[in-house]
């Protein structure tokens, strides 16, 4: 297992048990909100509608998000429409060294990777995946630079995956962001003057790792767990 971060967005203290990460405190940039209007598992979720606000934890040794291989997930719901460049989930490390989970358009996922040097990047777009506001999706993007592999792919609320998925380029060979290594490195949010919630956050340091397999654990304690041992609080089993 290489799960790297898991948050449930119960609180902007993180559990000792029940979260995982190196930094245990979600810094906060505007005003973010743990709120209950955002949640999908459990009781709390992340509410993000000023521009710019968002949640950030310390990546200096790049404990949770590498810029060479990982993949990143959690659930996400619009009110609204989002705007273009909306961030959802993010590494950020100099100038111009950005890996990147955003809104594209007012339906679609981009995963951007910002290059060193840039501002070039390097975009996979869903192109098409039409998304519903007020819906929840389970959103995954995976990257290995090694193999030159990037993909996306969305989950409904019953853990199908929606028309269209997965995205995928298994063969356009890319530049990595560099390094993620800051003490701001990890956040969640970033929107752009559309209202976001975002609920139970994922990241892991191989491509592979099946976070989409636990995507309504309400602890860390389920991760790996049987879906029948998971006992769902705010949404019924499927």
């Amino acid at each position: 297992m290489a799960l790297t971060f898991y948050w449930r967005c119960e609180g902007e203290t993180l559990s000792g048990t029940d979260d995982l990460s190196p930094d245990t405190s979600a810094a906060t940039i505007g005003s973010p909100t743990i709120d209950a209007a955002a949640a999908n598992y459990g009781s709390n979720g992340v509410l993000i509608d000023v521009t710019g606000e968002h949640y950030r934890f310390d990546n200096t040794s790049e404990q949770i998000i590498d810029d060479v291989e990982g993949c990143m997930g959690c659930w996400v719901r619009f009110t609204g429409t989002p705007a273009t460049n909306n961030e959802i989930l993010y590494g950020v490390g100099g100038t111009n060294i950005e890996v990147n989970l955003k809104f594209f358009g007012s339906s679609d996922i981009r995963f951007q990777i910002v290059e060193p040097g840039g501002p070039t990047s390097v975009n996979l777009d869903t192109s098409g995946a039409s998304l519903s506001a007020n819906t929840w999706y389970f959103v995954v993007v995976r990257w290995n630079h090694a193999a030159n592999d990037r993909r996306i792919e969305i989950y409904d609320s019953g853990m199908s995956e929606i028309s269209g998925s997965p995205w995928e380029d298994l063969a356009t060979s890319w530049t990595t962001a560099g390094s993620l290594s800051s003490s701001t490195g990890w956040r969640i949010g970033g929107t752009n003057a559309s209202t976001i919630h975002i609920d139970n956050v994922f990241c892991a340091s191989n491509y592979d790792e099946p976070i989409e397999d636990n995507a309504t654990i309400t602890s860390y304690t389920q991760y790996g767990a049987p879906a029948s041992d998971i006992i769902l609080t705010g949404q019924v089993a499927i």
